[in-house]
């Protein structure tokens, strides 16, 4: 069958089919009409070439589209399929840099998978790390597959995709003890409104937007509930039960009675949190932390109480307990050492093996009194290795503990008999020795004609 065509079964197989690719990328199948192949593969160049003359025609229609507004009317859409705000915003700020580097004004249709790589060479080199450069490219590419979808771009998603991004993501283990935590609130006793904002992010594991969105009327000492509103999801929303914990209180009521009549909002906003956070850690001489670090702590110091996860999760506004057991909820060395403790009072008994290990002791001590009791090459009487085996043999040692003779085990025998100086010849070379009887080997019998 030639490459590229083929016939049906049946009243229609005499005409050839083939396949032809439309302007949009799509494959379709069509009949040639023609029952000759040399005259149905030029039918395909004929179609061929109409299609790709429509495929310019319509590039040519397409008008320009930035990439500002590809951007946008993807955030658009994004808040049509009710997207939580807070992914909204995050893409935002990732197409941020994507207007920053390949132009806002930028045609999409004019972009190639050259500049997207480029783009991200650019990004790494600037010390944005792989994690941050996945999600600018999970923004790039929503972007483009809805420009594909609405008819804004003509090109085809596989032209500009750049394969191979790893995200490379490490969760970070940095949470604060609470030595560090006073040392941290020391360093700002000249500013003490952003060292009640630190403590309160460690005791209500809030993020930064949820502590500084939240309001006078989201505190309710009375009922001792503290509302935090979140926007990343809808379990972000949350109100947590604060009657049982005293430090939280009397932290709340000592800010809103400090507060002005005509401020709402609990804290005032940092004009760089990470680099004024960064600075009085290294005054502290403590290891620099974040506010994400500071909601960490809250995670780490329950989840070393003993908390379940799905509890911890609940706390935090997780719809599950992965993030609390993968990023949060970091275990303290003390807290896997009394784990490990727990199996003391295990009862596993002897290992098997133990008594042939006791047996051989016992065979290398009664050994090494052997030796030790020859003194000398042939032993302390001069008798030669063979006399020294028969005593051996015949004596047994003397049990220190009932007076009587304890005869030697097998093994004992053996291990002497091993011990013993080989047999000589009268020239003085060392024999083999056999098992029993004594080796012939070397010696002249004189001959009775001789």
């Amino acid at each position: 069958m030639p490459q590229g065509f083929w016939k049906k079964k049946g009243r229609a197989g005499k005409y050839w089919y083939t396949r032809l690719r439309l302007p949009d990328g799509s494959t379709v199948a069509r009949s040639t009409g023609c029952i000759d192949l040399a005259a149905a593969r030029a039918w395909r160049r004929e179609q061929e070439r109409k299609l790709l003359a429509e495929g310019d025609a319509a590039q040519d229609e397409t008008p320009p589209y930035p990439l500002g507004q590809a951007i946008a009317d993807f955030k658009a859409e994004l808040r049509r399929r009710g997207r939580a705000e807070g992914t909204i915003q995050m893409h935002g700020t990732k197409g941020g840099h994507l207007m920053r580097l390949l132009g806002k004004y930028t045609d999409v249709n004019s972009l190639t998978r050259a500049d997207v790589q480029a783009y991200v060479d650019t990004r790494l080199q600037e010390g944005a790390s792989h994690h941050t450069v996945k999600k600018e490219m999970t923004c790039f590419n929503g972007t483009m597959k809805l420009a594909i979808k609405e008819g804004h771009c003509r090109l085809r998603f596989g032209e500009v995709k750049v394969d191979g991004i790893s995200a490379k993501y490490q969760p970070k283990d940095r949470r604060l003890s609470e030595k560090d935590l006073q040392k941290l609130e020391a360093e700002f006793a000249h500013q003490p409104y952003r060292a009640k904002h630190i403590r309160f992010l460690v005791l209500s594991g809030a993020c930064w937007g949820e502590s500084v969105r939240c309001e006078r009327r989201d505190v309710d000492l009375d009922s001792g509930y503290l509302y935090l509103p979140g926007t990343k999801r809808e379990t972000r929303r949350r109100r947590l039960p604060i009657k049982h914990l005293p430090e939280l209180q009397a932290l709340l009521a000592d800010i809103l009675a400090e507060m002005p009549a005509d401020q709402t909002r609990l804290f005032r906003k940092w004009d760089n949190v990470r680099r004024a956070l960064h600075a009085a850690c290294k005054r502290a001489e403590i290891d620099p932390v974040s506010p994400n670090d500071l909601r960490r702590t809250f995670g780490s110091w329950l989840k070393n109480r003993g908390l379940d996860s799905a509890v911890i999760a609940r706390l935090m506004g997780h719809s599950s307990t992965r993030m609390v057991d993968l990023v949060y909820g970091k275990l303290d060395d003390e807290t896997l050492a009394d784990a490990m403790g727990s199996l003391q009072d295990v009862e596993l008994g002897e290992l098997p093996g133990a008594e042939d290990a006791t047996e051989e002791q016992e065979v290398a001590q009664e050994a090494a009194a052997v030796g030790a009791g020859s003194g000398s090459k042939y032993g302390s009487s001069g008798m030669d290795s063979e006399a020294v085996s028969a005593t051996s043999e015949t004596t047994p040692p003397d049990d220190s503990a009932t007076g009587s003779r304890k005869p030697p085990s097998t093994t004992t025998r053996n291990l002497c008999r091993k011990q013993s100086t080989p047999a000589t010849c009268a020239t003085g070379v060392d024999l083999p020795r056999d098992r029993i009887e004594l080796p012939t080997r070397g010696f002249s019998v004189p001959c009775s004609t001789g």
